[in-house]
């Protein structure tokens, strides 16, 4: 069966200086906004086994790899996260978290896997009830939530000067590497003079659209 991959409201727990953060990247016996339910016991096999790895925005490369998971508990659906800090990218994704624990706005989560045959059926709202999954990868979605929505859904001048504002906040409070606070600084210029100077056209309704592809493309940058 093909990878599915599930973004869930899951929270940061704690986080530390060595760079181990505390993930509930799932919530068990819960249905998600896809009519599905995974229920308690069906990560237990999978994380006896130990195979996962922590990437960003579920990119398979080594650029997105960030770190192993030290802790796991199938009970619960936490992970303690080990983030690698002999690299770049994996020090300031530790200053993210801690900008999201600081200010309360948590970072989103997702985790990829293939649900183990016979281990999963229809329920009866039509999604899938999972009883055992195979779970390859947990991923941290950098840009993915702004105040628990996902980042396309920014479709207004307003929306988009909240996140505009929340950008400068984690320049301002986030030790980040020169190259990755550039990057965003840059990107703010662009999408500030995206509200100064709107199209020509007033009366293309596809405007908030475009928009929103313009920063889809920006967390692709941010991501990669």
């Amino acid at each position: 069966m093909e990878k599915i991959t599930k973004n869930l409201k899951t929270d940061v727990k704690d986080v530390t200086e060595k760079g181990i953060v505390t993930i509930g990247i799932t919530q068990f016996d819960e249905w998600d906004s896809d009519n599905d339910r995974m229920f308690t016991g069906s990560l237990t096999k999978t994380w006896n086994e130990g195979k996962q790895v922590h990437l960003l925005h579920h990119q398979k490369n080594l650029n997105s790899f960030v770190g192993l998971p030290v802790g796991k508990d199938p009970k619960t659906g936490i992970i303690d996260s080990k983030l690698n800090l002999n690299k770049q990218l994996g020090r300031d994704l530790l200053e993210d978290y801690k900008f999201s624990m600081e200010h309360g706005r948590p970072l989103q989560h997702s985790h990829g896997f293939i649900p183990v045959a016979g281990k999963f059926q229809k329920n009866e709202k039509g999604g899938r009830d999972f009883h055992e999954v195979k779970q390859f990868e947990y991923s941290t979605l950098l840009f993915g939530a702004i105040a628990n929505t996902p980042i396309y859904s920014i479709k207004s001048d307003e929306n988009m000067s909240e996140f505009i504002e929340e950008l400068k906040q984690r320049v301002s409070f986030c030790g980040y590497s020169d190259e990755y606070g550039k990057l965003i600084e840059t990107k703010i210029s662009e999408l500030e003079l995206m509200i100064k100077e709107p199209s020509h056209d007033t009366q293309n309704t596809n405007e908030p659209q475009e928009s929103t592809q313009q920063l889809k493309t920006f967390y692709s940058l941010l991501t990669s």
